[in-house]
């Protein structure tokens, strides 16, 4: 007994199982991609990269429109919020969103924020931007860059440490 399917193949017949063979893959591609569509359009988002939850978040991540629309809902720019794991450093930490920008590296965030309405401390942010290796944000507050490198000098959290005591005594 020959199992073959009545398709012709230069003068032999197809074996069955190599039809299945041929078949599942492009079948079981499409299944999966249409459970896929079907779970996103009842509101999952497995493959997306969810928005950052908090402004300082936000500012870390580089995510301008996202810092917009947040201020735009009343998130204020000088309060701080949580930073969480992962996003600058190994820990979580809470930092207004302009100490995020710095830590973050993202000196844009620094000239969107303060457009955005957030207050800056010239001493405090010059002493992230030097323990951040961050010399645009020195440029960005008319300080020039001298003294500034681009290798950052210590973990972000330490930094932001550091310079909240400096600032406190009032010590650049």
């Amino acid at each position: 007994m020959n199992a073959a399917v009545s398709p012709r193949l230069l003068g032999s017949a197809i074996p069955a199982w190599l039809v299945v063979m041929l078949a599942a893959p492009p079948v079981a591609a499409f299944t999966s991609l249409a459970a896929y569509v079907t779970a996103e359009s009842l509101g999952f988002r497995g493959l997306a990269v969810p928005a950052p939850a908090t402004l300082s978040e936000a500012a870390a991540a580089g995510a301008a429109a996202r810092v917009v629309e947040l201020i735009g809902e009343g998130h204020d720019p000088n309060s701080p919020s949580l930073v969480p794991a992962g996003a600058v450093d190994a820990d979580a930490f809470t930092a207004t969103a302009v100490e995020a920008a710095i830590l973050g590296r993202r000196a844009e965030m620094v000239n969107l924020l303060r457009e955005q309405g957030a207050r800056l401390d010239p001493a405090h942010v010059a002493c992230l931007a030097r323990a951040s290796g961050l010399p645009e944000v020195m440029e960005l507050l008319g300080s020039g860059s001298a003294g500034v490198g681009t290798e950052r000098l210590m973990r972000p959290i330490d930094a932001l440490r550091s310079c909240a005591r400096t600032s406190a005594s009032g010590q650049p």
